[in-house]
Formats: structure tokens, sequence, C-alpha cells
């Protein structure tokens, strides 16, 4: 039993409650417990009692199969257990504190124990005793915060350690699973209950840091990691953790008033009202009226009305780290999910689609996904008779790049060069427009609930397109924020699809592109913010997403 050398005259009175009630706890109350408990509460049970991980994971995987069908009741895994551990001295106080830590207080008073003094004296901040390694109930406590978003990202950011756990559906079971492997290392308790060797979380730790909102639980296995390895020197590093920007939208000053699109009236929300229509009809262009016969050659010419080109929209909305981005300490703070964007990717396909844009969409590609995607969608997707290419990436990004789900960086000019490369033959000579939703930059500090696209950036020097029939719209300028919300999408986005569904017949897209500019500026400056969007363009002609109305 490892216990403070005294402990002071209360706390011997509470300890000595707790022996006279222990008796009972037998294998066979064990046994009965079980039949009460759920298999989530007999997963928590198995993964603070068991020893041994490997027999630990095996019998909780089997657990996770049968569980779907029966209660799991009839494998008896605290039973086994009980008949292992019943020879060691302390094995039905480990049972009564693994009770405490996963807070089964029916079951503590079922068993005849005072459940605040049980509490008091398993306090997990300032323990009497303690039967349980520190580290395996750190562990759990990570199991406990751990929700389906952030265990996707999990599991994904091992796959880059090539280490593959899909097929476990709780925390428990992938940590068992990364202590079967070495990946982590947890201090033994020997027969003695004694801890007989070195504590290792050094990745794990890296990994949930780049979580969001699991900060807490790194630093609390980092402390129960100093504590136990009391004969090594543990050098803990310095973690730098900022949240991604959150504001709460303030109303604007009544004195200062800004028209964007005759609709909105100076609350940030009758932006998303105003444009309602974008998201719950089928757009429709019939009343639009444009002249197909006299072709202009000051125009890029449309070749087939009815398929204007080729829409590829890519949409990143859940993060996760990877080796890579934890390695090179790629990211300052974790990339969190873009809640929202489901929301501008929708609104963008309607609005291509009434265009007559053949549209195409992939959501959450890696990094090293991005470039072979974009020439597997220009190889087998555009046709001769398409006359405009867009490309739409809405991702988080710093100044020049944006980002892979897996959380590290691609340059944009390397999405250029692909576009003008052999590889995108089927381009040449048409207009190609790239159109991007994310941050180039993020700033220290931010007082909108507005949610900036993008982590800490660097700065860079702006850069060129020296090649032709090039157009790049960003949705701000480099230095500055470009913003969402989280339960509508992005400014950028909405202003931009009802400028084109206004305008499309009437104006080339530059002009679009320059409304757009002023109009996401004056929002976001009413609310005190700075996004101004900006485009550069080497295209050679007027561009229309359908053929104009002739004068």
């Amino acid at each position: 039993m490892l216990q403070p050398d005294a402990l002071k005259g209360h706390e011997n009175e509470e300890l000595n409650s707790v022996h006279k009630n222990i008796h009972n706890i037998t294998v066979n109350v064990i046994a009965e417990v079980q039949r009460d408990l759920t298999p989530y509460d007999i997963t928590s049970l198995v993964f603070l009692l068991y020893d041994i991980p490997e027999t630990a994971l095996q019998r909780l995987t089997l657990l996770q199969r049968v569980s779907r069908d029966i209660s799991g009741k009839d494998l008896n895994l605290l039973y086994d257990w009980a008949v292992y551990a019943h020879l060691r001295a302390t094995w039905k106080y480990e049972f009564l504190e693994a009770l405490v830590v996963c807070q089964l207080y029916g079951v503590i008073r079922k068993l005849g124990f005072s459940v605040p003094m049980v509490k008091k004296l398993y306090s997990t901040e300032n323990p009497v005793v303690c039967h349980i390694s520190p580290m395996k109930i750190a562990l759990y406590r990570l199991c406990e915060e751990m929700n389906s978003d952030n265990l996707n990202r999990f599991k994904k950011t091992l796959l880059s350690y090539n280490i593959d756990v899909s097929q476990h559906e709780t925390t428990e079971l992938v940590l068992l699973e990364l202590l079967c492997c070495r990946f982590i290392s947890i201090a033994k308790i020997n027969d003695l209950r004694q801890l007989d060797n070195e504590c290792e979380m050094d990745k794990l730790v890296k990994i949930i840091e780049n979580c969001p909102g699991l900060l807490s639980c790194a630093q609390k296995i980092k402390e129960a990691e100093r504590k136990l390895n009391t004969k090594f020197i543990c050098n803990d590093k310095n973690v730098i953790h900022h949240s991604t920007p959150e504001v709460s939208v303030s109303e604007p000053n009544s004195g200062e008033k800004y028209t964007v699109n005759e609709k909105f009236t100076g609350n940030f929300n009758d932006i998303y009202d105003s444009l309602a229509h974008l998201m719950e009809e089928k757009l429709s262009f019939v009343n639009l009226k444009a002249d197909t016969t006299k072709p202009n050659p000051d125009t890029y010419h449309i070749r087939n009305t009815k398929r204007v080109g080729i829409c590829y929209i890519i949409n990143q909305e859940t993060f996760y780290p990877t080796k890579e981005s934890i390695e090179n300490k790629i990211n300052a703070v974790p990339l969190e999910t873009r809640k929202g964007s489901s929301k501008d990717r929708d609104l963008l396909k309607s609005t291509m689609e009434n265009l007559n844009f053949h549209v195409e969409i992939s959501n959450d590609l890696r990094h090293d996904e991005i470039l072979p995607s974009i020439k597997k969608t220009i190889r087998s997707k555009v046709q001769d008779e398409d006359s405009i290419f867009i490309l739409c990436i809405l991702s988080h990004g710093i100044e020049g790049h944006i980002y892979g789900a897996d959380s590290v960086p691609l340059n944009v000019k390397d999405i250029e060069q692909l576009l003008d490369s052999e590889d995108a033959v089927k381009l040449r000579n048409k207009p190609k427009v790239l159109i991007i939703q994310a941050c180039q930059s993020r700033k220290d500090k931010d007082p909108l609930k507005l949610i900036a696209d993008g982590p800490q950036s660097s700065r860079s020097n702006h850069y060129y397109l020296p090649k032709s029939d090039f157009l790049i719209l960003w949705a701000t300028a480099p230095e500055y924020e470009a913003y969402r919300l989280g339960s509508h999408g992005s400014v950028f986005i909405h202003l931009l699809c009802d400028i084109i569904h206004k305008t499309a017949n009437k104006q080339h897209f530059a002009d679009m592109c320059t409304k757009v500019t002023n109009n996401v500026s004056l929002f976001c400056a009413n609310f005190k913010h700075a996004q101004i969007p900006i485009f550069q363009s080497t295209l050679r002609k007027s561009l229309y997403f359908m053929n104009p109305e002739m004068k």
C-alpha cells in the first residue's frame, strides 16, 4: 500500500471505518456487482484494475464485440480479475478505489461504505492512500474528457505513426493498444504495490496538446509522469497554447450603419437571414436574360451554356495533429473544427450548379492528397466543352498557405503551378479561378462569436501570379483574419454567393470581386473587425459566368 509516512487522527478514523467494511468485498460479491454495471462501467474498471495491458485489451476487445448483442455481464471480466488478484492483501482496496475513481457511488453504498468518507479517503487531489497508479488515473481522466471528435482526431494522428486503432471504439482500448506496442509506458506496480519502472508519456502528451480542449489532461499526465519518475530527470517543456479566437458579437454603434447589398441592417445575424433563400431554396436564374448569339472578342467565350465548366470544392472541416506537424512544431495551436464550413460548401454548390457548372466535392483531404486530388479532377472531369475551371478551398490558413486536414500547410503557389502545368493541359487558354476561404494570419488577441480561420502566421512577401488566365480571390488580405459564424458559415462565402446570384448576367467576375471586397470589409468594420478580401488577376479578357446581356 502506498501512503504517506504519517496520517492525521481524523484520517486514521476514516481509514479504520473503511477497514471495518472492507470484508464486505468478496470474489463472489464482485461477480454480483458486475451484473449491475454497464459495458461502459466495466470497461473503465478493467482499464484501471488489470495490470497487464495485453490481457485487458484482449478481454475488452471481446466485450466490445459482444456488448452490441448482450450486456457483457456474462464475460466475468471483474470476477476473473478478483480470482487472480485476491492473493494480494490490497486487492479489496484496489477495487474500492477504482469504484471511487469511476464515481460508482451506488455500488459503494451497496457494499456498506460511507460515500463521503470513501471519497475523501481516495480524493484524487490529495489521496490518503493509493493503490492504483496515479498515471492510470490520469489516463482514465483523459478517457472521460475525450469526445467523439477528438477520438477521431486521435485515431487519425496515430495513423501517421503507423498505428492503426480504427477498430477500437473507446479511448480505453486505444490507450491499451499504445501500452501494448510500447508507444507509451506506465509505471507498473509490483507485487509489493510499489512502482518499479519509468513512465514514458512524451509522445502521447504532444498529441493531446494538439487536440482542442485536452490541454489540461496533457498537463495532468505530465505532472503524474514527473512525480512518478522521481529517479529520473524530467525535462518538461513549456507548452504555449492559445484558443482559436472567438468573440462575442456586440451591437454596432447606433450612429454608424453600413448597408451591405441593400439588406444589411447592422446586426450580424441579419446578413444570414437576408441570404436564407440561398440555403433553403433552389436558386433560379431563369429571369436573367443573356444574349448568346453575339460573342464578344473582349470576353472569354462560353462554349456551352448548359455546361459552363467545372467547380471543384475542397472542404476542410475537421483537423487532427500528425507526427509530422507535432515533431516539426508546425502549429502553435491546435486547429479546431471549422464549424459552419459545410454550410459554405453547400451554398457554393447550389450557387454554381444553378449557373450550370458541374460541381465536384472533396472533404477533409490531407496536405499530400490535395494536389493529387486536383490533378485527378482535371484529368477525369474536365471536358473539352468546359469554358471555366473554378477551385474553391475552405480551410484554415496562414499567409500564402492553406492547411490539410492533417494540420500540415500547403503553399498555394504549388496549386497555381499545378493548374498551369502539363498535368492541366485541358485548362490551357481557359480562365482558372481560385477562391480561398482561409486566414492569411492570426492576431495574438481578438476582442468578436466570430471565429478566425487560421492559427499563428509568419510574415512573408506578397506573391504575384505570373501566368495568364488566372484569378485568385482570397477571403482576406495578407496579415488579416477571415471570419466565420459557426452556426451559419463565413461572411465572405455568403456575400460572394449573393453577389454572384444577383449580378452574374451583367457583371464580369473582377467587378464582382471588387464588390465583395467592399461589402465584406464594411460589414466586418461594423463589428470593429478587419477583413479585407483581395484578388489578383492575370485574366486577359472579361470573365462572365454566363453570357452577358448585350447593350
